[in-house]
């Protein structure tokens, strides 16, 4: 491999999708940059915790707004999807330092957008028994 490969080429590499030649060429590169290892150990980190979200994800029903709490190393990040007026959805995070969103058109926008944000933001975090669905209290319930 005369130079280095593409991100896309690390990226589909990480995720499995190269031939068994290009894989052995990229391999070889792997072998002596030192950069380029760097990148995939980087890939494969995000698609890591990006399948970790996802087993959370996949206990949710599509139709459901979200109400969850993954527990990270900086403290509880609860993820929530609520619904606003003109058939809108706020997606928003909230924890220690940290508090932002957006507004989507849809509810599965919303979720999806949860997701992949929460991943973006703690690629190292992986999910245990303590994270997912917020279990409200009886009280809680009727606020």
């Amino acid at each position: 491999m005369p130079s280095h490969p593409s991100k896309d080429a690390l990226e589909q590499y990480s995720l499995g999708r190269m031939t068994p030649s290009d894989a052995a060429a990229l391999e070889e590169h792997l072998l002596l940059c030192e950069s380029c290892r760097t990148q995939l150990a980087q890939f494969d980190l995000f698609r890591d915790a990006l399948r970790s979200a996802l087993q959370v994800a996949s206990s949710f029903p599509s139709d459901r707004s979200l109400d969850v709490v993954h527990h990270t190393a900086d403290g509880p990040v609860y993820s929530r999807s609520v619904k606003l007026k003109k058939g809108r959805w706020l997606a928003v995070h909230e924890g220690p330092n940290l508090q932002g969103g957006r507004t989507c058109k849809t509810l599965r926008e919303a979720n999806e957008y949860l997701f992949r944000s929460f991943v973006e933001m703690f690629p190292e975090h992986r999910c245990t028994a303590e994270c997912g669905p917020v279990k409200h209290s009886a009280n809680q319930a009727r606020e």
